[in-house]
């Protein structure tokens, strides 16, 4: 397994750069204590160089922030940076934009059997997980 696998709500599974930004469920990734790690039921994942977090609303902003590429605004616009050059958009044109950063992954709601579905197909073969840290969503029954 490479260093990480992401866990689609359809069924698919992506190793590799640029993966789809849409219906994330589960990504597993090394993790140096427990082998390897869950992240799951998340509204976005973002991508920090070294592995994905999932983060909830404000979290992507402060992401974005720290990336450099948006500003602070007021109201429902967003000022962020597009092709090179600072772009006001509002929230429609916002999560388009985001959409195809390449940094950020985009979470879904399912069904708890079907994310039990998606789960179990992630934790298949997983050799090496040593344990569970408390962050780690498991397959409820």
């Amino acid at each position: 397994m490479s260093r990480c696998k992401i866990f689609y709500g359809d069924g698919t599974v992506y190793e590799g750069d640029s993966p789809p930004p849409l219906d994330v469920q589960v990504i597993v990734q090394r993790h140096p204590d427990i082998g390897w790690h869950t992240q799951s039921g998340s509204d976005f994942y973002v991508w920090d160089d070294e592995r994905w977090t999932g983060v909830f609303d404000f979290g992507l902003f402060q992401y974005l922030e720290l990336q450099g590429l948006m500003k602070p605004s007021s109201g429902n616009k967003y000022i962020v940076l597009d092709d090179g050059k600072w772009t006001e958009k509002n929230s429609g044109a916002f999560y388009f934009w985001v959409k195809h950063t390449g940094k950020v992954l985009f979470g879904r709601t399912l069904t708890q059997a079907k994310f039990n579905e998606v789960m179990s197909q992630a934790l298949e073969g997983l050799r090496g997980k040593t344990g569970w840290t408390r962050d780690e969503r498991r397959i409820d029954g």
